[in-house]
């Protein structure tokens, strides 16, 4: 996959509560050249955060969900989660100067001018996934409807190739809206590790093969 093809930033407009008590933040490094130029509240409707604006060479990026933050894969390459902006917050939040009303965009990954929008590029990459990154892969539950139930599939992405790896694992209906529904993949010695609710662990090798 071209990544250049990406390389268009997704412009969010940032609006102005009508709370004026806050002052502007002081711009500050993110990492590396990436700079934080200001932060707001954001409202989603199943649940709410913070966003930040990230610039480049005084140059827009992107802005970013900043719990999420940028999570770095390797040298110089770092991923992270759009917010876009949809107008004014309905209800603003008075620890902000700044709220909106937003939805989520896409996870991408950047490494200097070029991006790749992961959320196009890795299937079912959606509100379930929990990525993490690991040994400079990414791995996330991968979920797929399938009638009345959900089949639980779990997935490596990797950012060279743009290639997706999964394996399945169960069915679950799925009956809450928590992006925590599922453990976030973690590594436990050299072994991937995909925690279900109920404490079942599925163990993958460092290259990524099930272990029986």
């Amino acid at each position: 996959m071209d990544s250049s093809k990406t390389n268009k930033s997704i412009v969010t407009p940032v609006v102005q509560s009508k709370n004026n008590n806050q002052k502007a933040i002081t711009p500050y490094k993110l990492v590396d050249d990436y700079m934080v130029t200001d932060t707001g509240f954001f409202d989603f409707g199943l649940g709410d955060g913070v966003y930040a604006v990230v610039k480049r060479n005084n140059r827009l990026v992107d802005t970013i969900d900043k719990e999420f933050g940028f999570r770095a894969i390797n040298d110089g390459s770092y991923m992270y989660y759009v917010i876009l902006g949809n107008g004014p917050a309905i209800e603003p939040n008075r620890q902000y100067q700044k709220s909106i009303s937003a939805s989520f965009g896409s996870f991408i990954i950047i490494n200097g001018d070029k991006k790749i929008d992961v959320s196009k590029t890795a299937p079912d990459l959606g509100w379930f996934a929990n990525l993490t990154i690991l040994n400079h892969q990414v791995y996330y539950w991968q979920v797929k409807k399938s009638g009345d139930t959900n089949k639980i599939f779990a997935a490596e992405f990797d950012p060279k190739t743009c290639l997706t790896k999964s394996y399945y694992l169960f069915n679950n209906p799925i009956d809450a809206d928590d992006p925590g529904y599922f453990a976030m993949p973690y590594l436990k010695s050299d072994t991937i590790c995909f925690e279900a609710n109920d404490g079942k662990i599925s163990k993958f090798s460092s290259d990524f093969k099930p272990y029986n």
